[in-house]
Parts: C-alpha cells; structure tokens; sequence
C-alpha cells in the first residue's frame, strides 16, 4: 500500500439518468426525492457511497466492510450483522496472536465477555472461559493481550483490510466494542442542474398462485406495480479528501486511485431495474499543494445550456430528455481554477466524448478538454492527467 496521502484535493462529479429512479425516498413510496422549492432532484451521500463500495467489493475484489445485505438493510438487524463482522475480527486474532486450546476456550464465551462494559467484570468472565487449568499469571497476560485486540489492534486491522473504513470513516459500537472515525473523504449531496419532471407508472405482473406442471397449468392472478421515475436527471456531486483526517484511517493515494474508478465505473456498472440508464459524464480531481487550502464551491460553478448555448427556461429544463439537448458551462469553473493555479498540484478528470462543453462561448469537446485546462488555467502537460476510464 502507498503511503498516507499529503495533499487536499476537491472532487466533482456529473452523472445523468435516464427513465430510472436515482435514489428514492422509502418514506415516500420510493419516489425520487425532489427538493420542493426548486423542483431539483437529490441524490444523498450514501447512494454515491453504496455505489462505490458495490463496484470495489464485487469488481475489485476489495474488502468492503458496510455492506447492504437485502435481508439486513435496516435497523437492528443491521447492527446485530455489523457487530458479528466485528466480533469475527477479533476472534480471527484471537486465533493467530493465543491460539491453541486457550483462544478456542476464549471464543466460546466471546459474546458474554464482550458485554460486560466494566474491565473487572469482564476480566472476571475471561478467567473463567479458561478455566483452573490455566495459571493466573497466564490469564493475567493472555487477559492483557485481549483488552489489546478488543481495542487497538481491532481498529488498526478494521482500518488496514476494508477499504471504505479508510474512505468514508465508520461509527461502529457494539458490546463494547466499537470504532469512530470522521472519514477524509465528505460528499454534499447530489442535485440535479435543473428542474425534473417526474412521471408515476402504474403496469401489472403475472403471478402464479397455485401449483402446475407448468406456468400456464396453474392458476394465475395480476398483480399491481406502481413505481416513479424520472425521464431524465443530470446529477452534479462534490466531495472534498481532507488529507488531515486520512492520517486517521490510513487513506493512501493507491485507495484515491479506486474511488475515483468507483466513482465513473461504479455509476456505469450499476445496472439494476430501477437504476438503469445511469452514465458518468464528468469526473475531476483537483490536487492541491498546500495543506488545508480549497477553493470550495466547485459545484456551483458548473451552468446548464441549451444548445444555443442560452440559460435554460423552467420548461425547457422539465423537457431534457438526453444530455446531447444541452451543454454544460464550465466558464466559471475554468476561471476559478486559473485564479487559484499556483496553489495547483495537479488536475485528473474523465469526461464521456457525447457531453459538449462551454468555455467563455467556445464549444468544447472530449478531445479538447486537456488542453483547455493547460492553456486556460495555465498548468504543464504533466499537471493535466486524463483518467483514461
């Protein structure tokens, strides 16, 4: 693994949908979720984080400890699975640092041990599960190294082998046993650069009720769906990577380098019923030199056009069904980017080749795209890396 990363860097992110439900509300009926003032769609943090966290466990064959388990999404069952996981972490040490006869008898009793809050009473259970067979200066030492995997050694290996505890940070506290970090990387929640329109689809399924030698032998009934989705959304992320909090979870450019593929090829590959139709359209990263120094605001700089290059009516914003209807301003982004330059490490960013981009009025396309952030901003050829997703 790299070492701990040193620099600040800022990260936005512009994906869209088309005929599919983003992130829906469970509270209201699943539907998008709408910010009602300006008719905006959001996205919150935790639908990015989850898309991450997927594509890493299951395309890159990463440990992903915050898992979405059908049967566990929520509640308490949800927090009796993510204690197992801890609980399984500490007996996998107990294995490898006691061993033998004496970690078996220490696992035996695990659970009830681990309840105890007080250190005493705690102890007193530990000594017991070993049994008179053991010395009491040897429970004492073996006692000690416990306190050490319960507390310690659990955060460090929690934090080593999964790679979202190093990204996004965890608070994790069961039986006594827990682990609170602020993660380094933050997202505010994603809008949607217009006004959406959202439109209710009502259909029927097939279902057998009673059983045949075959579908059509048994008896059948239609059931009822109803479900929203929007025609289409162009969403826009920011997130910042705090280099001072990363020195806590032992985030390393290596892990940076899988998020931002998380991030493009996450969206892509997140192909299910309801989220369908999603395409990565613009990915940046902007490094920083000096520690604790951000320009901020990064989303805020991006406008939406129409093809003329015009600002958008209420209407034609509801009518977008494709991001080949609009183009996207970067001006302001560009200009606070030149403003800021010397502060600038270096620049990484992906863009899909059917986004048209805006610059001061110029149209911009993929393939020019590098060499507008060098001439522009005024950064050298090995500042400006394209992603190459």
């Amino acid at each position: 693994m790299s070492d701990v990363i040193k620099n600040r860097s800022e990260i936005l992110f512009l994906y869209d949908v088309t005929d599919a439900n983003p992130n829906g509300d469970p509270i209201e009926e699943n539907r998008p979720r709408i910010d009602e003032e300006t008719g905006v769609n959001i996205v919150t943090d935790v639908r990015l984080k989850r898309t991450i966290r997927d594509y890493l466990r299951d395309f890159k064959e990463q440990n992903v400890f915050i898992q979405a388990e059908k049967v566990i999404e929520e509640g308490t069952e949800l927090i009796k699975a993510r204690g197992t996981k801890l609980i399984e972490e500490i007996e996998k040490m107990l294995n490898d640092e006691i061993g033998g006869e004496e970690a078996k008898k220490i696992i035996e009793k695990i659970d009830e041990i681990l309840k105890e809050g007080s250190k005493g009473k705690r102890q007193k259970l530990f000594d017991e599960s070993l049994g008179d067979s053991v010395s009491n200066d040897i429970k004492k030492e073996l006692f000690k190294k416990f306190e050490e995997i319960r507390t310690k050694k659990l955060r460090e290996k929690l934090f080593d082998k999964f790679i979202d505890l190093r990204l996004f940070g965890a608070t994790l506290a069961v039986a006594n046993i827990g682990v609170q970090e602020t993660g380094p990387i933050q997202f505010k929640f994603g809008r949607s650069l217009h006004r959406v329109d959202v439109n209710f689809y009502k259909g029927s399924i097939t279902m057998p009720v009673e059983p045949g030698e075959g579908f059509k032998k048994g008896k059948r009934q239609a059931e009822f769906s109803e479900e929203y989705k929007l025609p289409y959304s162009l969403i826009c992320f920011y997130g910042i990577v705090n280099e001072n909090t990363a020195k806590n979870t032992g985030l390393s450019e290596d892990d940076i380098k899988l998020l931002m593929d998380g991030i493009w090829n996450g969206t892509k590959n997140l192909i299910t019923r309801s989220k369908i139709g999603q395409m990565p359209r613009f990915l940046l990263r902007v490094v920083y030199r000096e520690n604790s120094f951000h320009i901020g605001d990064l989303d805020k700089m991006i406008k939406l056009k129409n093809k003329d290059g015009d600002d958008l009516s209420e209407e034609e914003q509801e009518k977008i069904r494709d991001i080949s209807e609009v183009k996207i301003d970067i001006t302001e982004l560009i200009d606070a980017l030149s403003s800021y330059k010397d502060r600038i490490e270096e620049i990484e960013f992906e863009s899909d080749r059917r986004v048209t981009f805006i610059v001061n009025g110029s149209i911009l396309t993929h393939d020019k795209l590098k060499n507008e952030f060098m001439n522009r901003i005024g950064l050298q050829d090995n500042q400006v890396i394209e992603l190459g997703f």
